[in-house]
């Protein structure tokens, strides 16, 4: 195969994972592999019971960290993300995010006040290390007592990323 021919048909793959990210359903912990942006760090997703719900995704890149967007919808019974949106937001602030939740201390002790709930809003914190480390938190409307410093940073980031615009040359920007 020739070198015109091989960097043909990686272009063709790459267009076509583009339009993956940007149109198939994934599952709500199911990351994104598109050449070029990066490793995810962190990922937050806010599901509330009635209205549009959210997945943001820090991802860093050799130079740089982007913010991304998908929206949650309900199939049937299962929640999943849609669309891939890069959003602008200044890198440094988004590296004080990652290393902000990083910093974050709290008991391993999950809620068992023996209490349930079928509406609200449903929140979870991911942090991605290299080798497959992974550190996920996940609660019903508010977190429990052990984990106030997790629902004070969540607050806080969902209000900054919620006001950041979409970078309309994301993906032309990556072809």
């Amino acid at each position: 195969m020739s070198s015109k021919s091989r960097q043909h048909q990686l272009e063709m793959q790459h267009l076509e994972d583009l339009r993956r990210m940007r149109d198939d359903a994934r599952r709500l912990d199911e990351d994104v592999f598109v050449r070029g942006i990066g490793r995810r760090r962190l990922q937050l997703i806010h599901e509330p019971s009635f209205v549009v719900g959210y997945a943001w995704d820090i991802r860093q890149t050799a130079k740089a960290w982007h913010l991304y967007r998908s929206t949650i919808r309900i199939e049937g019974s299962h929640a999943h993300l849609f669309g891939y949106d890069r959003l602008v937001a200044d890198a440094g602030e988004l590296n004080s995010w990652f290393t902000k939740a990083c910093k974050l201390s709290v008991p391993f002790a999950p809620d068992l006040s023996d209490c349930a709930g079928c509406d609200g809003e449903t929140f979870q914190l991911a942090i991605f290390g290299d080798l497959s480390s992974v550190i996920s938190i996940k609660y019903w409307c508010d977190a429990p007592e052990q984990w106030k410093s997790i629902q004070h940073f969540i607050d806080a980031f969902r209000n900054y990323a919620s006001k950041c615009i979409i970078d309309e040359d994301f993906p032309d920007c990556m072809i």
